[in-house]
């Protein structure tokens, strides 16, 4: 596979940017399902993003959405949701799942605004995410989009309490009889993701995949990353506080609190641990400053301590320098070969 079709990718500030959204979790956080996540997000003067999660995401759900976004991108298949799909039930699956069914509501859950759908095998989407082709994680990888696809996204306007949509962040489709290892997913992308993915929207978030594939299995190191790539421009940097570092990895939310006493409830040494606040929030920064060895290590990233924490760690303040990449030629090349086509 030609991976230099993939290194980087578009996305949505407020996927990027939402505080809570994807978050360092254990693999036990992922298996307790009833763990919601229920975020409402301060876009802009004019917009509110409310985010809808039955279940937390973590680094791994991230590199899934990240390789989504960039395949979907290279295939560069347009559908109007508008348009008579009859005779092609997959389309019509993909069109229909990215509207949340549980709730309808005829005036709000209309998609306004193309939808980009997407073909792959499991193998592609693994290599692109930079992460091991294997059986474990292909089970993994359907496990996230399964995830990813239950995400319901609702925009709000500020000023006009009757403008608003719904729509679910993906969604995705196997046909019958190919779930097995090499099987082939079609997803699709709401059509807010679908505008940034096709660089229709000024104000994006650019996240280098070339970057992301260095990290790895690193999945804390991916949130961070992604985070960081929202808030420091290429080849810039930003003085951030280790309280606010921490904030991005280890949201203090409600979740957070419904996975510490799960967690503590099967796990005896992490109910010890939570009962000593000041010992769990020193073992968050040892991590914390962890992730972002790795950032400097892996990615050449420039990560030094400016100011001591005092009396309260929180207070440490860090300097982060963004290598710069240029991708100018990348850019150029994808914008050659790939020409947008529309089905009617």
């Amino acid at each position: 596979m030609d991976l230099t079709l993939h290194e980087f990718v578009m996305n949505d500030p407020a996927l990027c940017l939402c505080p809570g959204l994807f978050r360092n979790v254990c693999p036990h956080d992922q298996n307790w399902r009833g763990v919601e996540t229920q975020i409402c997000y301060e876009y802009s003067d004019d917009l509110v993003v409310e985010f809808l999660c039955p279940e937390l995401l973590g680094g791994f759900d991230l590199s899934i959405l990240q390789s989504v976004t960039s395949l979907a991108h290279a295939s560069a298949k347009l559908i109007d949701p508008d348009a008579d799909l009859s005779g092609d039930d997959i389309a019509v699956h993909l069109r229909d799942g990215l509207i949340d069914e549980s709730v309808p509501d005829p005036k709000h859950d209309v998609l306004v605004g193309k939808l980009l759908f997407a073909e792959f095998p499991i193998l592609h989407l693994l290599q692109v995410a930079g992460l091991t082709d294997n059986g474990r994680n292909s089970r993994r990888a359907m496990e996230s989009m399964r995830r990813l696809s239950k995400v319901t996204i609702v925009i709000r306007n500020r000023h006009d309490n009757d403008d608003w949509q719904r729509f679910q962040l993906l969604s995705f489709f196997v046909p019958p009889g190919q779930a097995d290892r090499g099987h082939r997913v079609h997803v699709g992308l709401n059509p807010r993701l679908t505008r940034f993915v096709l660089r229709e929207e000024h104000h994006h978030t650019r996240v280098s995949l070339v970057e992301a594939r260095k990290l790895g299995s690193d999945l804390a190191a991916r949130v961070l990353h992604q985070r960081l790539c929202g808030v420091i421009n290429d080849g810039k940097d930003r003085d951030l506080k280790m309280g606010t570092l921490l904030a991005y990895l280890y949201p203090n939310d409600k979740a957070a609190c419904d996975a510490d006493k799960l967690r503590g409830d099967c796990i005896a040494s992490y109910r010890r641990l939570l009962k000593h606040p000041e010992r769990l929030l020193q073992k968050k920064v040892d991590e914390t400053i962890s992730v972002m060895d790795s950032l400097q290590e892996k990615l050449g990233w420039e990560i030094k301590l400016v100011r001591q924490p005092g009396p309260n760690v929180q207070d440490a303040l860090w300097r982060i320098v963004r290598t710069k990449v240029s991708r100018t030629k990348v850019e150029m090349l994808i914008i050659q070969r790939k020409k947008i086509r529309h089905i009617p």
